[in-house]
């Protein structure tokens, strides 16, 4: 970070101010000093500015994702020095990005989505310094899967793997008259 100085003189213009750039090491009491020069070139008292420090972005999150029927629930466990976390949701490339989230609780749950969709969500941590550290996911929303009754499924035990009607045709050829031939159809069940 740049801490720049001014100054102000009544007799004389303010020529130059420092600026100094902090760049470390993170500290809650860290400080800089400067000062400044009038175009007679007198040099005015060193002033100290007070400032806290804070490069240093929050650990990882532990994040859990659970997607079920229509809906995306997202649960995370923040470090201690995060003080705000945020949630953007999107669904595909061509879709803009949502913000669902901002606050500092540690679970939410995304609903009214559409089953099947691939939804990517980030979730960002932040300290008082605004570092941040940020989490990507992928959840799929599916419909459950529902097993069939106990009577139905006991039935479909009992029963054969599968069965068929078969036809069979006998002819039998009449003796005199007109010599005509008659068909008689029988219908046999065949286990298949």
């Amino acid at each position: 970070m740049t801490v720049s100085f001014n100054g102000l003189d009544k007799m004389s213009r303010v020529d130059t101010c420092t600026q100094v750039s902090y760049s470390g090491p993170d500290s809650p009491a860290a400080s800089v000093s400067g000062s400044c020069h009038d175009s007679a070139g007198n040099e005015s008292e060193s002033s100290v500015f007070a400032l806290k420090y804070d490069s240093t972005p929050p650990s990882a999150m532990r994040v859990s994702v659970t997607a079920g029927d229509r809906f995306v629930r997202l649960r995370w466990r923040s470090p201690p020095d995060t003080t705000l976390v945020e949630i953007v949701r999107s669904a595909g490339p061509r879709a803009s990005s949502v913000t669902l989230y901002r606050g500092a609780g540690d679970a939410y749950t995304d609903k009214r989505l559409r089953n099947g969709v691939r939804y990517r969500y980030t979730i960002t941590g932040y300290d008082d310094a605004r570092n941040a550290v940020a989490r990507s996911m992928v959840a799929i929303p599916k419909a459950p899967l529902f097993s069939p009754p106990a009577e139905q499924e006991s039935s479909l035990r009992r029963s054969s793997p599968g069965s068929a009607w078969r036809t069979r045709r006998t002819s039998t050829r009449r003796s005199g008259g007109s010599g005509r031939s008659s068909a008689l159809g029988r219908q046999v069940r065949r286990s298949v």
